[in-house]
């Protein structure tokens, strides 16, 4: 009995273009000669996918920051201000890298034009960036996942799907007197869902002194926060002694999911569905 292996790579590869992605990924996963084989070919039709049919994942994190209060009470409970709020629409963009044996696949995130609809392809690391207020100040980070198709021909909002969510609490850590801060050299990982995971970067105070851009964006939040303060809690003592610059920089999603997101049941984008769900105008 003759084996696919045994076969020319060029008519495997013929063959495999005949097959639906689902059926490629099952192939895939037989054991590790094929995975790395048909990587390529999964690669190409997930880029396929994504160029020709318009599927993409958009990114909505909302950052919540509160200062934290010690209410002379009985039990001497912590009080939580008004939020003060930052939004940040973010959307993927395929790198074309896939992993040969896990079959992972990469995506990098960007900021969202003026349409909502495609990357900013050259934007700066700051424009994919949140500052987080760390010392006596909490910070609460929703994130949230849409798995969306875009018409390639009229540049509108086919289907829309909430694919994944998680939340993430910033706090500073301190031992006795000496703050922790966070560091920048390792990547973060928040696990939106089974085999998607979003990653990202923390930035400390050296970090963002030596950046020039992540200090413009460090001012700017100062000036902001303490205008909504003063404007909201009509408080006025600074809570500047410790600020973090958190960077989302790629995403990771198994095939498995991508392949199911696109079975997953739609909705089709009229205006009256979108807003009665909850969508955030910036992407829609």
């Amino acid at each position: 009995m003759y084996r696919l292996s045994e076969l020319p790579m060029e008519i495997l590869y013929t063959i495999m273009e005949c097959l639906s992605t689902e059926d490629i990924l099952m192939m895939a996963r037989l054991n590790t000669w094929y995975g790395y084989h048909l990587s390529w070919i999964l690669s190409e039709r997930i880029e396929r996918h994504v160029r020709q049919d318009g599927w993409r994942i958009h990114i909505d994190i909302l950052a919540k920051t509160h200062i934290q209060k010690t209410v002379a009470t009985n039990d001497n409970r912590l009080k939580l201000t008004p939020p003060f709020t930052e939004e940040l629409l973010l959307l993927s963009e395929y790198s074309g890298v896939i992993n040969p044996y896990t079959l992972t696949l990469e995506f990098n995130l960007y900021p969202v034009d003026e349409n909502g609809l495609d990357t900013v392809l050259h934007s700066k690391q700051i424009e994919r960036s949140n500052v987080k207020r760390m010392f006596r100040l909490k910070t609460n980070i929703d994130i949230v996942a849409y798995f969306a198709q875009i018409s390639t021909n009229n540049r509108r909002l086919q289907h829309v799907n909430q694919a994944g969510a998680a939340a993430i609490a910033m706090k500073e850590k301190q031992k006795g007197k000496k703050k922790i801060h966070p560091s920048s050299h390792n990547c973060l990982v928040a696990r939106m869902g089974k085999g998607f995971n979003i990653q990202y970067k923390m930035f400390n105070m050296r970090d963002i002194n030596s950046n020039e851009d992540m200090s413009n964006l460090a001012g700017r939040f100062r000036n902001d926060f303490e205008q909504s303060r003063i404007e909201h809690v009509g408080m006025t003592d600074r809570y500047i002694d410790s600020i973090a610059v958190i960077t989302f920089d790629k995403l990771h999603v198994s095939p498995e999911w991508w392949v199911n997101q696109m079975k997953m049941p739609t909705l089709n984008s009229n205006s009256s569905d979108l807003n009665s769900c909850g969508f955030s105008s910036g992407f829609f």
